[in-house]
């Protein structure tokens, strides 16, 4: 048996498949995951049981789920999962990725950088997202703003941080406004 390394991406798109089916039906979800382990399984046994999908990557259908797994085999012999493609989404749809993938084998991180990325992965979404938003911030700096811009747009958090506006939480701002909505005679459909 092969090591079968599932990347992040592909890794979030089985999440959020399993969400899906979770959200509709408890035995459909149980039964996703029973397929998606029944053809992982089979990839790490037998990698080249599945056909090609084009000339690098080859697919594994999960059964009568509208799933298919694209997956590579390594120089190494491991197996590289690439994404939980849906049948409804554009194929190759996942070839930027690979891109991705391939510059990440040429430039591996360095030692101190897969410590930070675990330490990130290990926060919670809210925290995760803070650290998303910097450092899309510090690759991808908005273009044509003016500097003066700077001061008016940190305004609304600096109000937040000292107390000078209070959070309102959405529950609460949505029923006063269906409650001024009945006052004004507006029924909800």
């Amino acid at each position: 048996m092969v090591n079968v390394l599932i990347e992040f991406a592909a890794q979030a798109e089985y999440r959020a498949a399993l969400a899906w089916y979770v959200a509709r039906r408890n035995a459909s979800a149980s039964r996703f995951v029973l397929a998606a382990k029944s053809v992982l399984d089979e990839i790490g046994s037998r990698p080249e049981r599945f056909g090609w999908h084009d000339d690098l990557f080859r697919e594994a259908a999960l059964g009568r789920f509208p799933y298919s797994v694209i997956y590579r085999v390594l120089p190494s012999g491991d197996v590289q999962v690439v994404a939980f493609a849906h049948a409804s989404r554009d194929a190759g749809y996942w070839r930027d990725r690979v891109q991705s993938l391939v510059r990440k084998q040429e430039h591996p991180m360095t030692q101190a950088a897969t410590e930070l990325l675990q330490a990130v992965l290990a926060l919670l979404e809210p925290d995760r997202s803070e650290v998303i938003d910097a450092l899309d911030a510090s690759l991808h700096p908005p273009a044509g703003l003016h500097p003066a811009w700077g001061p008016e747009l940190r305004r609304p958090a600096a109000q937040l941080d000292s107390g000078e506006v209070v959070r309102i939480p959405h529950e609460e701002v949505m029923r006063k406004a269906y409650a001024r909505l009945a006052e004004a005679g507006v029924t909800r459909e």
